[in-house]
């Protein structure tokens, strides 16, 4: 039996209501799931009740054998246990899956009332991008077609300029499918731009008065170690100094973090 943290011990126990789990990858998620369902169903619960999805394959098969090895160990402590005899044969049936597959499951139970056809099949990867790409060079193509010149210019860079173009717009793309509602990201991130919106106004204004700061904290420095005075020397020697001290403009830009001014000053 592993040893769980209090947290992981609350996640595998907890019932009644609703529970997010909230990790990094490698801290155990599938593990705390897995036993979360065999207390379950070692407590009298039924496999065949429970929705189980995971986003990988390899995820699924890991929580099925583990959830199968543990009602088997279960059955052989507790062998006239027939709820567990039970559960030891749902659990080749039970819904330990992918989200995907669920889905597509979901779908091919319900194709008549989706009226769609029941011999549909899932768009590939290269599926998806073949299509993709085609789809937007139509829509470059008719999004620049009276712009004069925008074509030789395109025929100047030969390939790279089409994908200073087509990147950019793919990437877009496959982020909003990632997106809950994107029709609603967009307008909102567009909204940021907006001549009465100041988000960006602000940010700009702030990392330039940070930099300001710095460099007054710098010059106020520099200012002190050339007022010093050294028998002998003069000013640009106590300047040159100054820029070589330990708390010059250079060791000053690193501590800031500074990383434009350290690439100028080095």
């Amino acid at each position: 039996m592993p040893s769980w943290t209090d947290k992981q011990k609350k996640a595998i126990t907890s019932r009644g209501g609703k529970i997010i789990v909230s990790a990094a990858a490698g801290s155990g998620k599938t593990a705390v799931l897995s036993q979360r369902v065999i207390t379950y169903v070692t407590d009298g619960g039924n496999i065949d009740d429970l929705l189980i999805v995971t986003f990988t394959n390899a995820a699924a098969q890991e929580m099925k054998e583990r959830i199968k090895k543990e009602i088997v160990n279960a059955t052989v402590k507790n062998p006239d246990n027939n709820h567990l005899k039970n559960q030891l044969q749902l659990v080749e049936t039970a819904q330990i899956t992918t989200m995907d597959a669920f889905y597509n499951n979901l779908v091919k139970e319900n194709f008549d009332k989706l009226k769609i056809d029941r011999n549909f099949s899932i768009l590939s990867q290269e599926e998806e991008k073949i299509i993709k790409n085609k789809v937007l060079k139509e829509v470059l193509e008719n999004a620049f077609a009276n712009l004069e010149g925008f074509s030789d210019v395109l025929k100047m860079f030969k390939t790279e300029g089409e994908l200073l173009i087509k990147e950019p717009v793919l990437k877009i793309s496959s982020y909003l499918d990632t997106i809950a509602f994107p029709n609603e990201f967009i307008k909102d991130s567009i909204s940021k731009y907006s001549s009465d919106n100041h988000f960006y106004r602000d940010l700009m204004l702030n990392q330039v008065k940070q930099k300001m700061k710095s460099f007054a904290q710098i010059y106020d420095e520099i200012i002190e170690l050339f007022k010093e005075e050294k028998e002998g020397s003069k000013p640009a020697e106590n300047l040159a100094d100054a820029l070589e001290s330990p708390l010059s403009l250079k060791s000053f830009v690193v501590v800031e973090g500074e990383e434009e001014l350290r690439r100028i000053m080095a």
